[in-house]
């Protein structure tokens, strides 16, 4: 096979893994864990970029527990408390009131004598004087929990939106949906949020408050506004809802505990009316654009890099990552850094697999000599090369029932006596061995060094081992053991050839395809009660003196046609 100019190589080698790691990053980034770690990110950065200010509006009112149980009534009967208050509020002729609850969706005359006489003429005279805004609750099935025909007439098209607030995957308060479609998708549905704001026109689809300088939103309890001076309520937005340590609380990017759900519908009124937002590029931008840049940094900076320059751009890229984000959220930008965060990690994780991390003294961890004089010589590409090669695969049957019989000493014996005999047997043959496995043994014929006829030299190979074999059981016979046997698959194909590892570790390891065939073959020795099974590709190249016999066409697990096998007889 004809190799490509190593130029050409390495500059396919950085595109796989720009483009790998880029995909990694954006595929991480869309996971829970991804959009956690960016907003915890978020959550540690932002409050460190200004100060919490005082504003002036909105007001919450604040409905306690107490409140609750001192009207003796369900949550929605509120004709005793909402009433009186209403009135009080409406005297100093706010801007807006928006009821951060339900309302009734059913009369409750039966439940309470003139509850709704006195809530409807309440609610019609504010709703004259003011905008007043309440809410519904939105199913996930998308039924809406609407309140009674008699609010909706009321409150009109534009005085009731959806209450739902829309926490990040983490659970935390950081942005609000300003609108979604409908069940049907024949209108919008507005938040209470928006419609509070007294914004006009179509919302964006999201705000989120500038929590860098968040708001301190002035808060009142229920018996505090029905006793403050109407005065106070004046041309102000006022939003009243409940504060139960059990219902309708979250956690915000800069609240100690959680905070009620009122206050964060205020703050996101609060934002809008004042324009503190927050942008958040499209995803190209906020999430895209920032990993190519750190990947393609990492790539080239990387290079040629030791394991340690390696480990120290990693962690300088992803601190440049941070950096950026701190930079664009300064300015008022919404930067996404899970996606190159990720992307940096995977470039640094494929630079070690590479081999380009190799030195000098990690070329003695080879376990053949020419190998290494290879190496040394320069005459092995490090990156990785195809070639075509004949893989060997010998296993033990029925070695784990002695196992189980033999103190460890006495099968570590026993395991060395074969390893010995079986790789001297492959080395005679041209042949590497790659590694061991437990009781397998994995080899190579073709690979680093060339062998012009490493299918012949295979399958010799094999038949040594099967005679060596004989001489070890009649070595275990006289020691009082049980005989070994083994089966052996062999097949010829091409493979990625190069060294894998990093850190103190390298590796000469072989990958693909025909790896796992010669395995397979090697397993298919139990089906046929056979030692050796070769596939028609090594057969075409060992020459007709070695005596075979054509076994059954196999189905091969991850091959979609059967193959033609043959037992070395």
């Amino acid at each position: 096979m004809q190799l490509k100019p190593e130029k050409t190589k390495s500059a396919c080698w950085f595109i796989i893994i720009l483009f790998f790691a880029v995909i990694s990053g954006i595929t991480f980034s869309d996971t829970d864990f991804g959009k956690d770690l960016d907003g915890l990110c978020f959550d540690k950065i932002a409050p460190l970029l200004g100060t919490p200010r005082e504003v002036h509006d909105p007001v919450v009112i604040l409905i306690g527990e107490s409140d609750y149980l001192t009207a003796q009534t369900p949550l929605a009967l509120w004709g005793a408390h909402l009433v009186p208050l209403l009135k009080r509020i409406g005297q100093g002729r706010p801007e807006a009131i928006g009821l951060d609850m339900i309302l009734p969706q059913f009369p409750l005359n039966r439940i309470d004598k003139d509850h709704d006489k006195k809530v409807f003429k309440t609610l019609n005279g504010i709703s004259k004087r003011c905008r007043l805004i309440s809410g519904y609750g939105i199913a996930r099935n998308g039924r809406i929990k609407g309140p009674f025909v008699l609010y909706q007439r009321i409150l009109g098209p534009r005085g009731y939106g959806y209450l739902n607030i829309t926490p990040d995957p983490d659970g935390v308060c950081r942005k609000q949906a300003l609108s979604f479609p409908s069940k049907k998708g024949v209108k919008k549905l507005y938040s209470f949020s928006w419609l509070l704001s007294g914004k006009r026109g179509q919302p964006p689809a999201e705000a989120i408050p500038d929590w860098r300088n968040p708001a301190r939103i002035p808060t009142l309890t229920l018996q505090q506004a029905l006793k403050t001076d109407p005065a106070t309520f004046t041309n102000r937005v006022v939003v009243i809802g409940i504060d139960f340590d059990f219902e309708d609380r979250h956690p915000t990017p800069t609240s100690v505990k959680d905070e009620a759900g009122v206050v964060f519908q205020a703050r996101v009124v609060e934002a809008l009316r004042s324009g503190r937002l927050l942008s958040v590029p499209s995803q190209a931008y906020s999430l895209l654009a920032p990993a190519v840049l750190m990947v393609l940094l990492t790539l080239l900076l990387t290079g040629r890099a030791s394991s340690l320059r390696v480990v120290i751009w990693g962690v300088g890229m992803i601190t440049g990552t941070m950096a950026l984000m701190i930079l664009c959220l300064a300015g008022g930008f919404v930067l996404r850094p899970s996606a190159a965060m990720i992307g940096v990690t995977v470039v640094c994780s494929a630079r070690v697999f590479q081999g380009y991390l190799s030195v000098k003294d990690t070329f003695g961890r080879y376990v053949s000599r020419e190998v290494r004089d290879k190496i040394l010589s320069s005459r092995i590409p490090l990156n990785g090369e195809m070639r075509e090669v004949t893989m060997l695969f010998a296993d033990l049957r029925g070695f784990t029932p002695m196992v189980e019989a033999l103190p460890p000493k006495e099968v570590v014996k026993i395991m060395n006596s074969y390893f010995v005999e079986m790789s001297a047997a492959i080395r005679e043959r041209k042949g590497l061995v790659l590694q061991y496995i437990g009781d397998e043994i994995e080899a190579v014929f073709g690979a680093p060094v060339p062998v012009p006829d490493h299918r012949r030299q295979a399958v010799r190979a094999a038949v040594s081992m099967r005679r060596r074999l004989k001489i070890v059981n009649r070595r275990l016979a006289r020691q009082g053991y049980a005989p070994l046997k083994h089966g052996i698959g062999i097949h010829t194909g091409t493979v990625l050839a190069g060294n894998i590892g990093g850190g103190d570790r390298v590796t000469y390891s072989l990958v693909g395809d025909t790896v796992n065939m010669a395995s397979r073959l090697q397993g298919l020795n139990k089906q046929f009660d056979t030692e050796i099974i070769i596939s028609d590709r090594t057969l075409a190249g060992i020459g007709k003196d070695i005596p075979v016999k054509q076994l059954p066409p196999t189905p091969i697990k991850g091959k979609s046609k059967k193959i033609d096998i043959f037992a070395v007889v």
